[in-house]
Parts: structure tokens; C-alpha cells; sequence
């Protein structure tokens, strides 16, 4: 157990295949074991191994753990260990794929994010499961009252002011009345719910020091600031802005051969949430520069490429610079400056 030098761990909710490899990538040994003896075994090994695992439920948590106990832990991404896989898929298998992976030179690793990261995250992702609900309640009713040749206007501030009216007209002698009557009751518990996490979520962004760098920002507000800061953390598990950027999908899809480059739309990988969030902020700042016509140099430029592109391409070109910016701004824990508007560009 000596010449241990790679763990390789394919995680799970009980139940947990470790494949333990020396420095020549030979097998060790190979265990399965539940959650309570994980650690215990890992303990038993030597310290300062590799342990490889990949990035799924959990991992962040076993990640701070081997850590804690003086062990390297990286993440992986599943798609990136996939290819490693020999044969069917299983848990002997998987760790096999982790370790031959994790040993690749050029493989990228998950960053760990901090608790302060998943807290951040945490109260976005249940927000948007709230919103969710409150949208389907909402769609629900609609379709209800339309076969009674009720038609509510889009909008959630129209959605209220139908909905008091239609309950008033009704009584409450029909099962149409209680239905609805129970259905309003229900949604004005959700939005009280998302109310209450988008005051967390604001509180957050004015107190955390982090999201005070970013709140500057053109197109960011309380919600994107947040969002970032979950995402990039400490900004070290991304090489540059664009790294960062292509982790949120916003980079053009390449379908290159034989020297000929073809760029097609944006990615759409990664998380679609931050990227979500980032566009729909940006398709606010173009509405503003083109309505406004605001002449700062950000207006400028976009000014000048909505004329060529059009507003959806400008939204995401902003979207994409914005998240350049705010790594940048967190790399260098400096607070964002706008950029000053040259003479030249003046004239």
C-alpha cells in the first residue's frame, strides 16, 4: 500500500468503488466500500496521493474532506472521462476511466467551490425551482379559465389583477370559483417565497465583498453579481477571461478542418443559469444605449454592432464581454472603471 500514488473514486450515494494505482498506473488494490468506512480506508493511505473523482453530487463535499486529511483531490468532468470507459458501463469501470483520465497532461479539473460559493448558489437554484412552480401555477390556471372563454393577459402584475376581478365576479358557489379561489391562495404563497430569496439574494450583494467589485457592472444588478461570484469563486480554477466565458457556453462553436475555420452559433455549455441571467442583463443595456443614445464608448460599440448584427448577437457579445470583465475584475480584486472616452474616438 506504500507505492499507493493515485486513488481513483467513483462516487455514489452509499456505495463507493476505489481503484488505488502506483506511479506506472498498475492496480493496488481495489475496494468497495460503504459511506461510513470511505474514509477510514483513505486514511490508511499514504498522504499525499492524487485522488481523482468526478464532478457529480457530492464531490465538492469529499473534495474538502480528502483535502482536509492532506490528500490532492481533483474533479473531473464526466463527459471529459467518458472516453477513458473500456467496455460496459459500471462502477469497477468508472474508476478505471477516472484514474486513466486524471493521469492525461492536458485533462481540466472541476475547481472546488468554497461553502460561501454553494450558499450563493444554493439560494439562486431554489429561486428558480420557486419561479419555476409559480410560472406553471400560473399557465395552469390560464388554461382553465380559457375553456370557460376567460382569456388573462401575459405578465405576472396583469396575472394579479385578472385573477382579484375573476374571483369577485365568480362567487364562490361553483367549483370553478373554489378552484380558483385555492389555485390564487397557492400562488400568492410561492411569490411570497421568491420575494423572500430575492431580498436574501439582494442582501447578499450588498454585504458580500466580492459582489461589491462587481456591482459596477452594466447589465449585472444584485442577481448577477451573486451568480458570478458562484461561479467563478476565486478565479483560479479558470486560465483567463475567456476561459471563464467558454465554461458559460458563450463562445461560437467551431467546425474546423484541412486549415478552413467555421464558426457557428454559441456553445451552450456549461451553466445556463449565470449565462441566462448575463443575457437577459445585457438585453437591457442595448435597449438603453439604442433607445437613450447614450454616447459612452460601451454605447458606442453597441450602437455600432446592433447596426451590423442585430439585437440578439449584440445581447450575447455583451453578455460575453461582461463575464471577460468580471473575471478580470475578481482576479484582480480591483473595482470595475468604465472606460473613458478617447478624443480620437470623440472626433
Amino acid at each position: 500500500m506504500k507505492n499507493i500514488t493515485l486513488i481513483g473514486i467513483d462516487l455514489s450515494k452509499n456505495v463507493f468503488e476505489v481503484r488505488c494505482e502506483n506511479h506506472t498506473g498498475r492496480l493496488v488494490s481495489r475496494q468497495t466500500l460503504s459511506r461510513n468506512k470511505l474514509l477510514p480506508f483513505i486514511r490508511e493511505l499514504p498522504s499525499g496521493s492524487t485522488i481523482a473523482m468526478e464532478a457529480c453530487g457530492g464531490s465538492h463535499y469529499w473534495c474538502r474532506e480528502f483535502i482536509a486529511i492532506g490528500f490532492n483531490a481533483l474533479m473531473m468532468s464526466p463527459q471529459f472521462v467518458a472516453p477513458y470507459r473500456k467496455s460496459q458501463k459500471n462502477d469497477v469501470n468508472d474508476a478505471e476511466a477516472i484514474c486513466e483520465a486524471s493521469r492525461r497532461p492536458n485533462m481540466r479539473f472541476v475547481p472546488l467551490k468554497t461553502i460561501e460559493q454553494l450558499d450563493l448558489q444554493m439560494l439562486h437554484r431554489i429561486r428558480e425551482r420557486l419561479m419555476k412552480q409559480r410560472t406553471a401555477l400560473m399557465n395552469q390556471m390560464r388554461g382553465l379559465l380559457i375553456e370557460r372563454g376567460i382569456a388573462i393577459p401575459q405578465g405576472v402584475a396583469s396575472f394579479r389583477k385578472a385573477i382579484v376581478r375573476i374571483i369577485q365576479e365568480l362567487g364562490e358557489q361553483s367549483i370553478l370559483a373554489f378552484s380558483v379561489k385555492q389555485l390564487w391562495e397557492e400562488f400568492h404563497h410561492l411569490n411570497e417565497h421568491v420575494n423572500e430569496f430575492s431580498k436574501k439574494i439582494e442582501y447578499e450583494a450588498k454585504t458580500n465583498e466580492s459582489c461589491k467589485l462587481l456591482d459596477k457592472l452594466e447589465g449585472v444588478g444584485a442577481m448577477g453579481c451573486t451568480a458570478l461570484v458562484a461561479a467563478i469563486g476565486n478565479t483560479k480554477g479558470f486560465e483567463n477571461g475567456r476561459s471563464f466565458s467558454a465554461s458559460l457556453g458563450m463562445v461560437p462553436r467551431q467546425f474546423s478542418t484541412g486549415g478552413k475555420t467555421v464558426l457557428g452559433g454559441i456553445t451552450k455549455v456549461g451553466d445556463g443559469y449565470v449565462r441566462k441571467i448575463l443575457i437577459h442583463g445585457a438585453r437591457s443595456v442595448v435597449r438603453a444605449a439604442i433607445q437613450k443614445n447614450k454616447t459612452d464608448p460601451l454605447s458606442l460599440w453597441i450602437r455600432e454592432l446592433h447596426a451590423r448584427c442585430g439585437m440578439n448577437r449584440t445581447a450575447v457579445a455583451l453578455a460575453n464581454k461582461t463575464a471577460r470583465r468580471a473575471w478580470a475584475i475578481l482576479a484582480g480584486k480591483q473595482p470595475f472603471a468604465p472606460p473613458q472616452r478617447s478624443e480620437r474616438r470623440a472626433a
